[in-house]
């Protein structure tokens, strides 16, 4: 089994997490279409949308990790700077690889 781990930003440096989450969508809906079924997806986030849609395949295939971090920068928008936004996701990847231990073989997704 192979485990892909990704990190949404912090809603408060987004410029809007509803296009962050679309993006997600997205790309969940393309990696869960796929014909082998040995896989799982780490999603580890602040906070999941209400809005989001789950398909029956990404509630079998992706987990979702919330968080309850502080936001990286004080600065509401995407200008949150590099080293931020690199502790963040650092953070976020290494609660991402506890959550997937279980598990055999572990790919990050930047």
């Amino acid at each position: 089994m192979v485990v892909f781990i990704t990190s949404v930003k912090h809603p408060l440096n987004a410029f809007s997490y509803e296009t962050v989450w679309d993006y997600l969508h997205e790309t969940l809906f393309s990696v869960c279409s796929q014909v082998e079924d040995e896989y799982r997806v780490i999603v580890v986030c602040n906070k999941v949308l209400d809005r989001f849609e789950q398909t029956d395949r990404v509630r079998k295939k992706v987990d979702f990790i919330e968080v309850d971090f502080a936001p990286p920068s004080l600065v509401s928008n995407p200008s949150t700077g590099l080293d931020a936004c690199y502790k963040d996701r650092g953070v976020k990847n290494i609660v991402g690889l506890l959550h997937a231990k279980k598990y055999k073989y572990v790919a990050q997704i930047m």
